[in-house]
Order: structure tokens, then C-alpha cells, then sequence
């Protein structure tokens, strides 16, 4: 069996090791489209893959639990762009998702 254990409450990871396909209500590609128009420091792009393990679970999870309602952000090392870089990119795009929730 797969997804939360009604009983227990505990997440069982599937005995085929695939887990439903679940997407976003957000309308990601829109909201890259608007972001790619800025000129932020930071690339913005969509990915089908949140990453192994800690983050692909967390993604589903957040998914499953929130009704779609859920995007996943990877940001880039310290290495690769500064903090300060990455946080006006966050930024960004938590403002358009809250656009698009409050229907601008």
C-alpha cells in the first residue's frame, strides 16, 4: 500500500517504489514565464524532479497535504551565488505566487 497510514498517521513509501503523480495548482510555467522577464541575479527554471530522497519526500508530502497546493524552490550552493542573490530570487517568486492567489 501507498501514502499515509489512515491507522497510524505514518507515511509508507510504495511497495513498487513509485508514488503518484501528483502536480502543483500553481501555474508554474506561467509564473517562470514572468519571472525569466525580470532581471533577476538568479535563473528560474522548471524541473520535473524535486532531487532524491529528503526533498523529493518532502515535495510529495506537501503535495499530498496541502491538495496541490504546494511549489518545491531548490536554490543554488553559496558557492554558486551569494545569499543575497538567491533571496531577491525567493522573493520573486513567493510574490508571484501570492499574485496568483489573490487572483492579480
Amino acid at each position: 500500500s501507498s501514502g499515509i497510514n489512515a491507522e497510524y498517521g505514518e507515511e509508507k513509501i510504495p511497495e513498487d517504489g513509485k508514488w503518484p503523480l501528483i502536480k502543483s495548482a500553481f501555474p508554474l510555467r506561467e509564473i517562470v514565464q514572468n519571472l525569466s522577464q525580470k532581471s533577476l541575479p538568479v535563473p528560474v527554471r522548471l524541473s520535473k524532479d524535486a532531487g532524491q530522497y529528503l526533498c523529493q519526500y518532502s515535495f510529495h508530502n506537501s503535495l499530498c497535504n496541502g491538495n496541490g497546493n504546494s511549489v518545491f524552490v531548490h536554490v543554488p550552493k553559496l558557492e554558486d551565488s551569494p545569499a543575497e542573490n538567491t533571496a531577491v530570487v525567493v522573493i520573486a517568486i513567493i510574490k508571484e505566487l501570492v499574485n496568483f492567489l489573490s487572483g492579480n
